[in-house]
């Protein structure tokens, strides 16, 4: 295990097989196979949804597959299967979706044996053999975190068939939790859709934004960004030349440790809030004792807040494997070269340009909730870079 050397097991990773030397090789039927599970995932396909297009394509679960191939899969009594071949779960997605061996890595002693009970438990990543660039990748990188930053997040259609796209980038730019779906019941229109802010203690300034306002917003900030960046390309590169870092995983550390602190103390502000408003209801807590206070509590929650967005630009960088903001800046020059103002709003697209929207409003109430909102896009991995380049133009 800690010399990597390649070993044949029962049968190898879904997506790939041995050659002769017991390397792994792409599978030319399987590998096809997880780069699709990629691609509807990234486009906006939750787990379930993946599963039904694989068995409508009538491709074959990675156990039936094993098993016809291999030879492996019957159990004790000869009865291999009683489900259909081409009944996926979800669970069978999502691992394929989370595991980081089809970047070409390959991880050794992920499962330990306890020698008297024979149980079998996982073994933390980092206490694992891992070597990079051991095979040739079924994936990219990019492909990989975009899946990732999408794992957990519920993709769900609603009644009146939006699906929320904004789903792990919307945030609210007072407290920092996600932006939820809300239709508007005191209309029919079915595309008087909101992304809302549901804490209460956030009070007037809260994040929300109709779809269409925040779908107008985005594409005229993703378009005019492409329209500058390629206009003035050598620029842009240069500049993420001379601000390439060498990266100190003990300042990440730091600013990680930093966020917790905010956030905990944010949590700690939002439990004297909530005390201070049921000591008013109560009549415990005078309204001139009670106005200053929640307003102070206020002041300094917005201030962490404004601390952790700045944080969060940061810390993207430094979870980057790479150290190179001219590579990087490289790869977003690609990625913006393929856009347009047809596709640049869709999932797959808007997860591999942004990071996170922080949305905040001015609390004045206009004709359909047009209130004024403040917008803070952080793009992924260059942030710093995109943001010094705007304004030298």
């Amino acid at each position: 295990m800690k010399s990597g050397k390649d070993v044949k097991s029962c049968f190898p990773l879904y997506g790939y097989m041995y050659d002769s030397n017991s390397k792994r090789i792409p599978d030319p039927e399987t590998s096809k196979v997880v780069r699709m599970i990629f691609d509807l995932f990234n486009e906006g396909n939750n787990y379930t949804q993946i599963a039904a297009i694989l068995k409508q394509k009538q491709i074959i679960t990675p156990l039936y597959y094993n098993y016809q191939k291999y030879g492996f899969g019957a159990n004790g009594k000869g009865k291999v299967f009683t489900t259909d071949f081409y009944d996926w779960n979800k669970s069978t997605i999502r691992k394929i979706l989370m595991n980081d061996e089809y970047l070409g890595i390959l991880r050794r002693g992920k499962t330990r044996q306890r020698f008297k009970s024979k149980k079998i438990t996982l073994v933390e990543k980092d206490e694992q053999y891992v070597f990079y660039d051991k095979y040739e990748p079924l994936i990219d990188k990019d492909t990989f975190d975009t899946a990732q930053s999408q794992i957990g997040i519920i993709k769900k259609k609603y009644t009146n068939e939006k699906v929320n796209r904004y789903s792990g980038l919307a945030f609210c730019g007072v407290c920092g939790r996600p932006l939820r779906h809300k239709t508007d019941v005191r209309v029919s229109r079915k595309d008087f859709v909101r992304l809302t802010c549901r804490q209460s203690s956030c009070g007037p300034t809260r994040g929300t934004i109709l779809y269409e306002d925040l779908d107008k917003i985005l594409k005229n900030e993703i378009m005019s960004l492409k329209k500058a960046v390629l206009e003035h390309k050598e620029a842009f590169l240069e500049l993420a030349n001379r601000k390439t870092v060498t990266k100190d995983t003990g300042e990440y550390k730091i600013l990680e440790n930093e966020k917790k602190n905010f956030n905990d103390n944010i949590s700690k502000i939002e439990l004297y809030i909530r005390k201070a408003y049921e000591q008013k209801v109560d009549g415990l807590l005078p309204d001139s004792v009670y106005q200053p206070m929640i307003a102070k509590y206020s002041q300094e929650r917005n201030d962490l807040i404004e601390k952790i967005k700045s944080l969060d630009s940061r810390i993207e960088d430094y979870k980057t494997s790479s150290s190179d903001f001219k590579s990087d800046a490289i790869d977003f020059v690609k990625k913006l070269e393929r856009i347009n103002s047809i596709n640049c709003l869709e999932e797959v697209n808007l997860n591999l340009l942004i990071n996170k929207i922080y949305i905040t409003t001015d609390g004045k109430r206009k004709r359909r909730e047009k209130m004024n909102k403040n917008i803070t896009i952080i793009y992924k991995k260059i942030d710093p870079v995109i943001k010094e380049f705007l304004n030298e133009k």
